[in-house]
């Protein structure tokens, strides 16, 4: 992260319990119904119209549609959460944490989307042009998530962790 500063403008890294938790369920070895949570490890908050701007001069365009459709809808900052798992994960809850995860944060994105503004108190209106990504990474992904990073895509997994290919 901090290699990549000049994207980035803020990022913590949350402790495993008490902070943000997102339940999630799963079938334990195909019977058992698992219902557990989760906090994720990183939110990451970025400027849409500095990254814009970052993006611009270093000449990456092609990804600029998709943040300027999210100015347009009057978000202003871009939350990448990141959840890290080893290389080697083969826990059967995983892909759970990543599909729960995943719509957790697309109901938060379209439930601020929606939100009129004027009913947010106005110390929050700020935080309220937010629009929430996951991603669920191995470190075998750092690499090509930081240079999508540096391209503008917004993130999102492409495909679950268990049909993935190791770079």
């Amino acid at each position: 992260m901090i290699d990549n500063f000049d994207y980035i403008n803020s990022w913590i890294k949350s402790p495993d319990k008490n902070f943000y938790s997102i339940d999630y369920e799963y079938w334990k070895g195909g019977k058992d119904r698992v219902r557990r949570s989760f906090n994720p490890d990183f939110f990451i908050k970025i400027n849409i119209d500095d990254y814009i701007s970052k993006l611009e001069s270093n000449g990456s365009l092609n990804h600029l549609e998709n943040l300027r459709k999210l100015q347009d809808e009057g978000m202003e900052s871009l939350i990448r959460v990141v959840e890290i798992k080893s290389n080697e994960e083969q826990d059967e809850a995983t892909p759970a944490k990543a599909e729960y995860a995943k719509a957790h944060f697309e109901r938060v994105s379209n439930k601020l989307q929606t939100v009129n503004i004027s009913d947010i108190d106005k110390q929050y209106r700020n935080d309220a042009k937010q629009h929430y990504t996951f991603d669920l990474l191995t470190p075998n992904e750092f690499t090509r998530w930081f240079a999508d990073l540096k391209k503008g895509k917004l993130g999102g997994n492409r495909q679950p962790l268990e049909t993935r290919t190791k770079d």
